[in-house]
């Protein structure tokens, strides 16, 4: 049997999972609430070794198709930004550096932070970072 994340996805036990995930969230997005679209099961974040099915409810949510592209981009722009701006401050010894971000991946990754149970002021801590490095830069 392959162990491809894909494989696992078809597991009866994922398969289980994602039915009581969808079923909690009433099969909507919990991003935009719609109901007339491919519906997803989305991992808010990854443990090394944990199959998909073993996460716990507060881990998983129902995103639409769009939202669910929308925010796995974002993490995995951010995930590349962040390791970036860990080379540019042990390199420069100076500033955490984000880019600007449109208002549309403002918008998503607040929601992600709240849904994080993070406040989502930081990212204006973070965009005055941004600028005060743009500005010595």
């Amino acid at each position: 049997m392959s162990n491809t994340y894909s494989d696992k996805l078809k597991d009866p036990r994922w398969q289980k999972r994602r039915l009581e995930i969808l079923h909690r969230d009433n099969f909507e997005c919990r991003k935009c609430e719609s109901k007339t679209t491919t519906l997803h099961v989305h991992h808010k974040s990854y443990e090394k070794g944990t199959q998909p099915w073993e996460y716990e409810d507060q881990d998983l949510i129902t995103l639409c198709k769009d939202c669910h592209d929308e925010v796995t981009n974002l993490k995995n722009d951010i995930g590349r930004v962040l390791c970036h701006a860990k080379l540019f401050a042990l390199f420069q010894n100076a500033y955490y550096v984000i880019p600007e971000l449109n208002d549309d991946q403002l918008e998503t990754l607040t929601w992600m932070l709240n849904e994080a149970g993070h406040d989502p002021s930081i990212l204006d801590d973070m965009r005055s970072r941004f600028i005060q490095a743009e500005t010595v830069a």
